[in-house]
């Protein structure tokens, strides 16, 4: 996309990374040098992944960028094009992620002009973890924001590996023992090449408002991902079928379940919960999470035995497990935007957004570090 100088600021200009001409080194350090607490997009490898080998972004760096006079980067707007279905229409969409703005530059003006050359050039916007600094800029320029997505929880029978770590109070322990597994579903479970997972895509598109699951974007977001190893399972009962991508987190003595992503024929979605209980069980996992914007899925699981963070305020888990964070909700929030429709955009029965989709399951250095992960 071209550069363009905002109004009655002649001193900056807005485009992506490579209308600049800019280095990956130059915006990893950038990020190295402005972000609060050390993060991965400061690592080439794990950058050059992030943003220049994703499907939609073609090779190219799409990231927003605001430059000064002298080309010196003042600015980024970390953003992988992919493509958005609203209403069963494939739109130019975008995930936004890890917006920061250097000292010098605050107070211009810019924040605004960079959310308005987004907007100039995508239909719809979507991004998670907003800062409350960057809050007041995404709400002057129209977006929204749901202020807490819903995440849901599992302890399973390993569950005194995490008391230290959890909080409960007194009464929840024995709300914790009345927890009874549900009846069992019957299905048939089978594990598959991540990118086969596309197969279920056309009925997520059609019930959901939800960014593109193709093949491409599925291999590169699952199988290519330079430090986490996700596994792929078609979950099928009573002639329906869901698709379902995990994986395991070890912390010193505990492990992790995440469901990264689950869609497909709901009608199987009690299938898909009672799976991945027995895999917890098999795997000897201690916490089980998974985070799930739209009601239509939230709550399956919450009336199956999980717990929701935002509602069952008396046991509250980490948030953050490398480092262990603990904030109040456990979850994060979600800006959205959309050029037209945005009343259908909002609409949470139908807004599929996961763990998978805008950078939210991103590693920490220190994952890299407890890990011994060198990238």
């Amino acid at each position: 996309m071209p550069p363009v100088m905002p109004p009655d600021t002649a001193t900056y200009a807005i485009g992506d990374v490579d209308s600049f001409g800019l280095s990956l080194e130059e915006v990893c350090s950038f990020y190295q040098k402005h972000w609060k607490r050390p993060i991965a997009l400061a690592l080439p490898q794990f950058y050059q992944w992030q943003f220049r080998q994703s499907p939609d972004n073609q090779g190219k760096d799409r990231c927003v960028v605001i430059v000064d006079e002298d080309k010196r980067l003042c600015g980024v707007m970390g953003l992988n094009e992919r493509r958005f279905f609203l209403d069963g229409r494939g739109l130019r969409g975008a995930e936004l992620t890890t917006w920061i703005i250097s000292e010098s530059c605050r107070g211009t003006g810019q924040s605004l002009a960079m959310l308005e050359y987004l907007q100039d050039h995508y239909e719809v916007l979507i991004g998670m973890g907003v800062t409350q600094e960057a809050l007041p800029a995404y709400l002057r320029c129209g977006f929204k924001q749901i202020r807490h997505i819903p995440r849901y929880v599992r302890l399973f029978h390993q569950a005194e590996n995490i008391r230290s770590i959890i909080r409960v109070e007194p009464f929840g322990l024995s709300l914790m023992r009345r927890n009874t597994a549900q009846a069992n579903v019957s299905y048939l479970v089978r594990s598959i090449p991540i990118a086969e997972l596309a197969i279920h895509e056309p009925i997520l598109r059609q019930h959901f408002h939800t960014f593109s699951r193709e093949a491409a974007y599925l291999k590169w977001r699952y199988t290519d991902h330079p430090v986490y190893r996700y596994e792929a399972f078609q979950i099928e009962s009573g002639g329906h079928a869901m698709a379902v991508v995990l994986r395991v987190d070890e912390k010193e003595t505990l492990k992790i379940l995440h469901v990264v992503d689950a869609f497909g024929d709901l009608q199987a979605l009690a299938a898909v919960v009672h799976f991945l209980e027995d895999y917890a069980r098999q795997h000897l996992v201690d916490l089980a999470d998974v985070y799930a914007l739209s009601d239509t899925l939230g709550h399956v699981f919450w009336t199956m035995g999980w717990y929701s963070v935002l509602n069952d305020e008396w046991i509250q888990v980490p948030h953050l497990f490398h480092p262990i964070e603990l904030k109040s909700p456990p979850t994060t929030s979600l800006i959205a935007w959309a050029k037209q429709e945005m009343d259908q955009l909002l609409d949470q029965t139908r807004l599929h957004i996961t763990k998978g989709d805008c950078d939210l399951d991103r590693p920490t250095l220190q994952y890299l570090q407890e890990q011994d992960i060198s990238l």
